[in-house]
């Protein structure tokens, strides 16, 4: 319903309530109960996902709310996303998309790639206004997004793909700052297979309270700067691999982080493919920095028995509740060759150490 004479409609009033305060459940019933009685079926539709975020739904109950969401979905759908419909509903490219709803809006948005098509349309389509979560493999194009209007409620983003086809084709980190001042919940942000330089994003002045953060690729930027940059204090995960064929994350490169008091809120850290080995782990045990988090994986950091065993010399009065020893997959260059016996006669000892997960 259009506005008349300036004044502002009803359903414009509560849809602004809508965007401005997201979390608010009172405001997105109060809407679906205006479109329902102008008529509008995605006033149901609102109504029927507010209900199965509920707990007390009997399974039958559930199971008729869940039918009668996919009606009204096949039947609107098209309707709904707007001007991204002809893209994200071509039977051509349809695998390539993913983009659930929640609450009666585009709740994420998963992308192989960024089609010229969707670069055109996506940042100025309003039906991204609540969207939660994007995630884009091949991300070769995103750097469009970061003048779109509607990102205000972006909690996740993520671009490229762990041990994926797209090194290099993704977005550089200087061409992604602009985006944190259109995002102000963002809380996770995964950056894979970058072969482009960090250091943008370590020395960047301001970003949202981001909380996990996953830097994986080129790490020719040194790490200090980050570790002693008050615009990443909120952090409270963070994961940092190295890519094979760039340069590689040493015990040197991270001794920033080892000495760094600028986290008081990280719990855990994941290290995949960082040159750690026994020299390493002598300089944990030195900067005392498992001891300030409680979970610390070193996965694929040419670990062995002897590294375990430095490891022993930790003094366990801080946080720490686990280490984890892990090979991954995929990652062929640097592998632990921890042995289950090293690992039970550390715990014996009184180390809270796991390998891949789980006590040997």
């Amino acid at each position: 319903m259009p506005t008349v004479l300036g004044i502002r409609t009803l359903r414009e009033l509560l849809e602004d309530s809508v965007i401005h305060e997201p979390d608010d459940l009172l405001n997105h019933a109060a809407y679906a109960d205006c479109l329902l009685e102008e008529g509008d079926p995605r006033g149901q539709f609102i109504q029927i996902q507010l209900s199965l975020e509920r707990n007390d739904l009997t399974f039958h109950e559930r199971t008729e709310l869940i039918k009668w969401q996919q009606t009204l979905l096949l039947d609107h759908c098209r309707e709904w996303l707007g001007d991204l419909a002809d893209i994200l509903l071509d039977v051509r490219t349809y695998d390539e998309y993913r983009f659930p709803f929640r609450r009666g809006w585009i709740d994420e948005l998963h992308l192989q790639q960024m089609s010229p098509e969707l670069q055109m349309v996506l940042p100025f389509a309003p039906e991204i206004r609540l969207m939660r979560k994007l995630t884009i493999r091949d991300s070769h194009g995103a750097s469009c997004l970061f003048a779109s209007p509607y990102l205000t409620n972006l909690r996740f983003m993520s671009f490229g793909e762990l041990r994926g086809a797209n090194m290099g084709r993704n977005i550089q980190c200087e061409l992604l700052l602009p985006i944190f001042a259109r995002t102000p919940r963002l809380e996770t942000l995964h950056l894979f297979e970058q072969r482009w330089s960090f250091e943008p994003l370590f020395t960047v002045a301001e970003v949202p309270p981001i909380r996990f953060l996953s830097l994986h690729g080129n790490f020719d930027a040194s790490l200090e700067a980050f570790c002693i940059n008050p615009a990443w204090r909120n952090l409270e995960v963070l994961s940092l691999a190295e890519q094979e064929g760039y340069t590689p994350l040493t015990t040197l490169r991270l001794e920033p982080l080892f000495q760094s008091t600028n986290f008081p809120k990280l719990r855990r850290v994941v290290l995949i493919g960082a040159e750690i080995g026994s020299y390493g782990c002598t300089r944990l045990v030195q900067t005392g920095f498992p001891s300030r988090i409680e979970e610390l994986v070193l996965a694929n950091c040419e670990l062995n028995d002897d590294s375990i065993e430095r490891l022993c010399q930790l003094k366990l009065h801080g946080k720490l509740k686990r280490i984890d020893v892990a090979n991954f997959p995929g990652h062929r260059n640097h592998l632990n060759r921890v042995t289950r016996q090293a690992v039970r006669k550390a715990q014996k000892a009184g180390l809270p150490i796991t390998i891949e997960g789980e006590l040997s």
